[in-house]
């Protein structure tokens, strides 16, 4: 029985009639709350204090059940007291590990190398660094939504340390729709100072948006600079009339479950200790492993790094059992409504809520899965989820805990940073 609903009162004539009870009568666990209108929880009508007292009892009732009792405008102010509550103190800022390269895009590209003859391929940037905020509510900071990571893996080679790696994700670019993100995202590209981008899935938001999606993705690749190179992977939304449309932008290197070239940084020179492979939807990284030329391999060389452009995060766990250190993977939109640093309601993949975004670590793989830059569903529906270009920066050092000491096993999928 529905404690909710109105219960149906027989009299003695046979007649019948609901008591005079609201339709959706408030819960044991409910209390007034004040109408203080600078408090983000007052409202005149009564909220579930268990939403505001003890959010991690809530369940999707209890949500529902606020929804109904005071529409949209209530469950945004339930979703602002779960943002205040939950977020946890901003920890201490690290320095950006070359801060003497802060000169223009321009005045980089046209300088040598400033590696001090160790090859590193880092370059300056005109962004600080930002802090690392656990598990709290993240907003971008300047320029939206460019956000700046440090990950460190103890394999990576001595002659790419500081490398920059720009992640766009998730598009769903639709037609009709040149929004003011849009505009955002092509002046932070032009702001942003990276060695590779990569491009992981998701472009356009199905059938019938293709060619308005290529267009302005041509405008994304051509702003977005990457001195190594752009490579990029199609994801579960790009149909077959967005592959062959992408196929003919310039400017990027597209990669169907492949091990690309190796890349070289300049003219005369070796390449660099780097190999992309880029696995698009649906991922097999076994048919990979097969189609290699001879004297190939994915395994772990000595002195190489193998990144690993995925659509979809779960390709991690075959990732890890090859010995592949870093994967790059989109698709889950970090739930794209957030209730609490931890809950996603959908996540569109088998993670739960607390692992669709952020670093994962299986074994000696991480997975950096970004929140995605555009909106499935509907157009601007994110809770608690703003868009993000992430922009990593690899340094050697060793791999980061898992954030609850209780995932810290050998085999166990763990969250080491939540974005």
């Amino acid at each position: 029985m529905n404690p909710h609903r109105p219960q149906v009162v027989r009299t003695q004539d046979g007649t019948a009639h609901a008591p005079a009870t609201p339709a959706f009568a408030a819960p044991s666990h409910t209390a007034s709350t004040p109408t203080n209108p600078d408090d983000p929880a007052s409202s005149s009508t009564q909220i579930p204090s268990i939403l505001t007292q003890r959010p991690h009892e809530a369940t999707f009732e209890d949500l529902l059940h606020a929804l109904k009792l005071a529409g949209r405008d209530m469950l945004s102010r339930v979703l602002r007291v779960f943002s205040e509550r939950n977020t946890i103190p901003t920890a201490a800022p690290f320095a950006e590990p070359f801060p003497q390269r802060r000169e223009s895009v321009a005045a980089i590209a046209k300088s040598p190398d400033q590696s001090g003859g160790q090859g590193a391929v880092v370059k300056g940037s005109l962004l600080p660094m930002r802090a690392s905020e656990p598990w709290a509510f993240r907003t971008p900071a300047y320029p939206e939504p460019l956000e700046v990571f440090r990950i460190e893996h103890p394999d990576l080679p001595v002659g790419l340390e500081g490398l920059r790696i720009l992640h766009l994700s998730d598009l769903h670019i639709r037609r009709l729709e040149r929004t003011e993100a849009h505009t955002r995202l092509l002046a932070a590209l032009r702001r942003a100072d990276c060695d590779l981008a990569f491009f992981t899935g998701d472009y356009h938001d199905g059938t019938g948006h293709e060619y308005a999606a290529a267009e302005l993705l041509g405008e994304i690749i051509a702003a977005c600079p990457a001195r190594l190179g752009r490579f990029g992977v199609f994801g579960n939304h790009d149909t077959p009339l967005m592959r062959r449309l992408a196929l003919g932008i310039p400017g990027i290197t597209w990669l169907n479950n492949q091990l690309a070239e190796p890349i070289i940084a300049a003219p005369g020179q070796p390449p660099l200790p780097l190999r992309i492979l880029g696995l698009s939807y649906p991922e097999d990284i076994f048919e990979c492993a097969l189609d290699l030329p001879q004297g190939e391999t994915l395994l772990p060389v000595k002195g190489r790094l193998v990144l690993t452009l995925a659509h979809m995060p779960s390709v991690m766990a075959a990732c890890a059992e090859v010995g592949l250190p870093l994967v790059f993977a989109g698709h889950t939109h970090a739930g794209q409504i957030r209730i609490t640093r931890r809950s996603a309601l959908h996540t569109s993949s088998d993670l739960p809520g607390h692992l669709a975004s952020g670093v994962l670590r299986l074994r000696q793989t991480l997975c950096c899965i970004s929140r995605g830059l555009g909106d499935g569903i509907w157009p601007g529906l994110r809770i608690n989820c703003p868009r993000q270009l992430p922009l990593y920066i690899l340094t050697r050092g060793p791999l980061s805990a898992p954030l609850a000491p209780s995932h810290a096993k050998p085999n166990h999928l763990a969250c080491v940073r939540a974005w």
